[in-house]
């Protein structure tokens, strides 16, 4: 069997796969109280909080430090409140959101809209 015929076949069953998950997938949806759904999406969170633990779990002092380098670069980019019209770091727009100020602006902004 050449190289081709082997993607070719590995392609079709792929596909197959998929026709066949999607049709399950459909018939779950269909016949599955909001319990069942509530402790399927429960168990998937729990599996997936597992494999995130064990990623960390098994990283080496080099991709702890670059893991957490990534973080708090992406932590540190700005981005801008339209209402305020002010630049802020990404990790501290949850309190400026709730802040006097934003809140004062917020409000005359609703105001001027209303008018």
């Amino acid at each position: 069997m050449t190289e081709a015929e082997k993607t070719e076949k590995k392609r079709k069953k792929a596909e197959n796969d998929a026709k066949i998950y999607a049709k399950n997938k459909a018939e779950r949806d269909e016949n599955e109280t909001e319990e069942e759904k509530a402790e399927r999406l429960r168990q998937r969170r729990e599996y997936e909080h597992k494999r995130i633990a064990e990623i960390i779990a098994n990283e080496t002092e080099e991709e702890k430090k670059e893991r957490r380098r990534k973080k708090n670069e992406s932590a540190a980019k700005k981005v801008k409140c339209e209402i305020c019209d002010i630049e802020i770091r990404r990790d501290s727009m949850s309190d400026h959101i709730k802040s006097k100020k934003h809140l004062k602006n917020l409000e005359k902004n609703l105001m001027a809209n209303v008018d």
